[in-house]
């Protein structure tokens, strides 16, 4: 737990508001789900929100109690900057939602990306980038052969300090350790 504890210090210190006048960001919302011996019916899950700025590297990854018109509306206020240009699925409690400037959603029932033309210019809708972020993320859990429902969100911190901070994981690591437990 000691490494995800300096992960989860490294994380919260570097996430920040993402998106703003002009940028698109990409949010979903995705459910962990646990079934015993890989059959049977779902016994436990979480869900989890999401965002993606595209063209940079910025996300967000959070455990949510549910995906709500209310808990999505706090979670977008907090991590999406005023101004920015959201594009998510159908979910309809999205719709809406006054902590948005400007939604474009995606049906992926349909189509999973469309063109629409945005300022004059020519923009791709989908939600693509933060479908292969929860890929991603669910890959790493299944590798793990296991995991630990209270040890759950540091989980998800290593996984996004990793993403921060890749290729110098390590670097990152001994500067997060040494401003963690400053000896002075």
């Amino acid at each position: 737990m000691f490494i995800r504890e300096i992960c989860a210090y490294y994380v919260e210190r570097r996430q920040a508001p993402l998106g703003g006048p002009g940028k698109v960001v990409e949010v979903d919302e995705s459910v962990f789900c646990r079934r015993k011996y890989n059959r049977g019916a779902v016994r436990e899950h979480t869900w989890m929100f999401g965002a993606v700025e595209r063209g940079t590297a910025n996300a967000v990854l959070f455990k949510a109690p549910d995906r709500t018109r209310a808990t999505l509306e706090a979670l977008i206020s907090r991590w999406i900057r005023p101004g920015t240009i959201v594009i998510s699925d159908m979910w309809a409690a999205y719709n809406g939602l006054s902590a948005l400037s400007e939604l474009l959603q995606v049906n992926c029932s349909t189509n999973f990306a469309h063109t629409v033309m945005h300022n004059g210019e020519s923009l791709r809708v989908h939600t693509n980038t933060i479908e292969g972020l929860w890929s991603h993320a669910k890959r790493k859990f299944e590798e793990m052969l296991g995991t630990s429902k209270a040890n759950f969100e540091s989980y998800i911190s290593e996984f996004m300090f990793r993403r921060m901070t890749k290729p110098s994981e390590f670097a990152c690591l001994v500067d997060a350790v040494g401003r963690l437990y400053d000896p002075h």
